[in-house]
């Protein structure tokens, strides 16, 4: 096995790169819970009402989140996995 060379000072710049290597790798092969689709339909309608809203802050603090997060940790969330 080939040893990466590492310059003085350069190891946690190396860390971050093989972190940020395995994070994407193992994002790709991930596979999907379901297929969005294989949905079919309008909704049952019986969702409750604070169900929604609870889905609704939900979804506005994980975009928050996302908002404020670093833009390198974002990439690796979003970036779709035909471009890993």
């Amino acid at each position: 096995t080939k040893k990466p060379k590492v310059r003085d000072g350069g190891f946690k710049a190396y860390l971050y790169k093989a972190a940020r290597h395995m994070a994407l790798r193992h994002k790709s092969k991930r596979k999907p819970l379901f297929s969005l689709d294989a949905l079919t339909g309008e909704p049952d309608g019986r969702l409750l009402a604070e169900e929604v809203i609870r889905t609704e802050e939900r979804n506005r603090i994980l975009h928050f989140c996302m908002d404020e997060m670093n833009p390198d940790y974002r990439e690796v969330l979003t970036s779709p996995i035909s471009r890993i």
